[in-house]
C-alpha cells in the first residue's frame, strides 16, 4: 500500500514540480529549459514514479542504453539517440556537481531533488569505459528509509540474535551481500536501535547514505588524505 502511494504521488508530479539540483544550489525546471535538461529530468521522475532503485546510464557501442533497477532487476528503458549520448552524460555530470573535462578516471558526486513537499537524494557514480563513461543514480529516499529491525524481515529466532550481537559492547560482525540487498538499511537500521544518549557512536562512510540524528558521521575523502585508516586511528582519541 505504501508503495503504490508512493508511486500515485511522484505521477501527480509534472516536470515544474521538481527542483533538482547539486546540494549547494537547485534549479527549478521550466518550459523554456533545453530538450537535453527535459530529457534528463524526465528521466528521473520516471524513475521515482517507477519506484526505481537506480538509474543506469550505459553506453554501448550502437548505443546508448537506459536501464531502471526495479525490484532488484534491471529493466530497459526506451534508447535515446546514440548522438545525444555526449549532452546527457554531460547534463547529468553537471547536475552531480563533478568535473565535465575528467572522463579518464570515476567521479562521485551527488544530486538533491525537491519533489513537492519530498526530499530525495541521488548518489552519482561515473565509470569510464571503451565508449564513453557509464552512468549510475543511485535514488535514497530518506523519508521512506524503514529503521525499525521488524520491518528488515528477519526471522524471529535471527532478530533475537541480530539484537544480542549489536547490543555487545564490542567486537565485530559483518554483513555482506550484493548491489540493492539492504546492507545500507540493515547497518542504519542497527545504528537507529543502539543510538542511546549515553552512547557516543562515530562511524566512518563513504559514502553518508543518511543522516541520523546523534551519530557522528564521517565521510571518507581520500583526495585530502581522510581514509578510512585514518578516520579510525582518529576515532580512538574521540573516545566512542
Amino acid at each position: 500500500a505504501d508503495e503504490r502511494q508512493m508511486a500515485d504521488f511522484f505521477s501527480d508530479l509534472s516536470e515544474e514540480d521538481l527542483e533538482i539540483g547539486d546540494g549547494s544550489h537547485t534549479e527549478t525546471v521550466s518550459e523554456e529549459d533545453a530538450p537535453i535538461i527535459q530529457y534528463v529530468h524526465s528521466l528521473i521522475k520516471d524513475a521515482l514514479e517507477m519506484r526505481s532503485s537506480d538509474i543506469h546510464m550505459e553506453p554501448l557501442e550502437k548505443k546508448f542504453r537506459i536501464r531502471f533497477r526495479i525490484d532488484g532487476k534491471l529493466r530497459e528503458q526506451p534508447d535515446p539517440p546514440k548522438r545525444l549520448q555526449p549532452s546527457i552524460l554531460s547534463r547529468t555530470k553537471l547536475m552531480a556537481n563533478v568535473s565535465l573535462a575528467e572522463k579518464r578516471v570515476p567521479q562521485d558526486g551527488r544530486i538533491n531533488i525537491k519533489a513537492g513537499e519530498k526530499v530525495i537524494d541521488l548518489r552519482v557514480s561515473t565509470l569510464p569505459t571503451v565508449h564513453g563513461e557509464s552512468i549510475v543514480m543511485r535514488i535514497l529516499d530518506k523519508e521512506s528509509l524503514r529503521l525499525g529491525l521488524p520491518q528488515l524481515g528477519f526471522f524471529s529466532d535471527d532478530q533475537q540474535t541480530f539484537e544480542r550481537v549489536i547490543g555487545m559492547p564490542d567486537g565485530i560482525f559483518l554483513v555482506t551481500g550484493p548491489t540493492g540487498s539492504g546492507k545500507s538499511t540493515t547497518l542504519y537500521s542497527a545504528l537507529n536501535v543502539i543510538n542511546k544518549s549515553d552512547r557516543k557512536i562515530i562511524t566512518v562512510e563513504d559514502p553518508v547514505e543518511y543522516e541520523l540524528s546523534g551519530i557522528n558521521q564521517v565521510q571518507v575523502r581520500a583526495e585530502v588524505g581522510m581514509t578510512f585508516s585514518a578516520a579510525l586511528r582518529a576515532m580512538l582519541r574521540q573516545a566512542p
